[in-house]
């Protein structure tokens, strides 16, 4: 499946995936009624719209690509809360999908990598401590504020806001705010790895497109492969190649903890496999994330919800980052702003 296609004709042209009565069951969405409203998966939303075989085809691939877990596990309004809109709204997914733009490619990265998203942010912090590399190993409350320890030794403030991932928040918490930490530590995670492999003028290029995800039917060891010299400029010399494939995920995560030789063999030989590719790479490189990615199972925005009510009696403590309102870059900035602006 080649993620080429735009948003408002993704269930016309990614019907090609779908067999003639799943393409029968999917016009139904035409005249579908709208839905209760309240939260479902989006495996339960994609299937009461269009059916199972879109779910098993092109939602839970995709998915898979991007949440790293079971459509039938994630949030329809934790993740694409816009599709409950257009229900709601337009009644027809379809109707209304066609009548949205399309644009180019919608993928976006810094030219230097996202570290200089890192690097801009500790610059533009002029007359403030910044510590890299030192990690916190505890959360205290104190009288006129909190205290995080470090290996080196300790800060006090009035306000500590936490932006790590929900299993580290929570045990720096439990012994500081028990309820909140075990509210937190309800927010499951799961590991995931990537291999990025370097090509000199191969001798196959990529049809066009950005990459692939694959179906869970096809049984491969790999979620995904995206052209990062395709999808991004400058990330490869002109004829060269830049792949990456994803491992891990609900369900495989022992796929992303296996060692790098392995990680980087089985990533060659799906690519000869699915796209041909036969040629040694010129360098590779394995990353891995342990525990690392949020998965926002139904009645997540509940869950948030919680801590929301549960915080306020803990002053000047905060939580942010990518294991509440949104896994992405932009929802990560948009929620750490909205806490900046609240605590100016």
């Amino acid at each position: 499946m080649f993620l080429t296609v735009p948003t408002r004709v993704m269930p016309f042209l990614l019907s090609g995936l779908i067999s003639w009565p799943g393409k029968l069951r999917m016009a139904l969405d035409l005249v579908m009624p709208r839905g209760r409203g309240g939260d479902e998966s989006i495996g339960s939303f994609v299937g009461r719209r269009f059916g199972r075989e879109a779910v098993e085809k092109i939602a839970e691939p995709l998915m898979a690509g991007i949440f790293v877990a079971p459509a039938d596990r994630l949030s329809l309004r934790s993740t694409f809360p816009r599709f409950l809109d257009l229900e709601k709204e337009k009644r027809s997914l379809i109707l209304a999908l066609r009548k949205m733009p399309s644009g180019g490619n919608p993928f976006r990265t810094l030219r230097g990598g996202m570290s200089t998203l890192v690097d801009a942010l500790r610059d533009q912090l002029t007359g403030a401590e910044v510590l890299l590399a030192s990690p916190a190993r505890g959360v205290e409350r104190r009288r006129s504020g909190w205290r995080i320890e470090f290996d080196g030794g300790s800060v006090e403030a009035d306000h500590a806001i936490l932006a790590c991932p929900a299993p580290k928040a929570a045990a720096l918490l439990r012994e500081a705010a028990p309820e909140a930490a075990s509210r937190i530590a309800s927010i499951p995670y799961v590991s995931t790895a990537t291999v990025t492999l370097a090509y000199r003028s191969p001798s196959i290029q990529p049809p066009e497109g950005t990459g692939f995800v694959l179906p869970k039917g096809e049984h491969r060891r790999i979620l995904a492969c995206t052209w990062s010299s395709s999808k991004f400029e400058g990330r490869a010399p002109e004829g060269d190649l830049l792949v990456r494939c994803f491992f891990g995920g609900a369900g495989r995560e022992d796929r992303a903890l296996a060692p790098e030789d392995d990680l980087v063999r089985v990533a060659r030989e799906e690519l000869r496999e699915l796209m041909g590719l036969a040629d040694p790479p010129a360098a590779s490189h394995v990353f891995r994330w342990p525990a690392a990615n949020p998965v926002y199972e139904v009645g997540h925005d509940a869950r948030v919800a919680e801590l929301d009510r549960i915080l306020p009696s803990h002053p000047g403590l905060h939580l942010t980052g990518a294991g509440y309102r949104g896994v992405g870059i932009p929802d990560c900035i948009h929620d750490s702003s909205r806490l900046a602006s609240r605590l100016s």
